[in-house]
């Protein structure tokens, strides 16, 4: 091909590319804005029976201080030296009046106890934000809830669909629950706010 027929064959490819480029297209745009109302909705998980034992020497242990204390499976022995005694006077009945055991105190006041994650909540169309989770404890005098402790995780945390878990709080006091007693119950009543 000569330069003549090139030249002449580059411009008419050049002049349709041009024809197409500047051929206008149709088109049209619009926005579409959908709006949904979701309704209120807050669903609460939680476990209804919970069953604790408590290791038998452990609780011994910590009836009697728990420093230096040998504990069985039915005992807890807190000995110490009482000293020597003399007898005086040899009759039908000799009455030695050694010291009189000291009363110990618990290790401490009452031991805590936290259930963990033994409550979930979840919610959709919560305005505030947040939860606003709280529980009481009614039943034995021996539980009781942990002083101004909500429900650990949930209390203040966002509202959301997505399941959120918390734990509750409770304190076990030994010198409250009632004389003899094989079990203690109480019921933690938790009430979650998000709506």
């Amino acid at each position: 091909m000569d330069l003549n027929n090139l030249k002449k064959v580059l411009g008419i490819g050049l002049l349709s590319a041009a024809a197409i480029a500047n051929t206008p297209a149709t088109a049209a745009t619009g926005n579409v804005t959908v709006d949904v109302d979701l309704p209120t909705v807050l669903i609460m998980y939680y476990y209804s029976d919970i069953e604790l034992d408590l290791d038998q020497a452990s609780l011994g242990s910590w009836m009697v201080g728990a420093t230096g204390v040998a504990c069985g499976t039915d005992f807890c022995a807190d000995s110490g030296d009482a000293g020597a005694y003399t007898v005086s006077g040899i009759g039908a009945t000799n009455a030695v009046a050694v010291t009189g055991l000291a009363t110990p105190d618990f290790e401490q006041t009452a031991m805590n106890i936290e259930l963990q994650n033994i409550v979930g909540v979840r919610a959709i169309g919560c305005p505030t934000g947040v939860y606003d989770a709280d529980y009481d404890v009614s039943g034995d005098a021996g539980i009781g809830a942990e002083t101004d402790v909500p429900v650990t995780n949930i209390d203040g945390e966002d509202c959301s669909a997505a399941i959120t878990t918390g734990n509750l709080d409770f304190d076990l006091n030994l010198a409250n629950i009632t004389p003899g007693a094989t079990n203690v119950a109480a019921t933690l009543a938790v009430t979650i706010v998000g709506i």
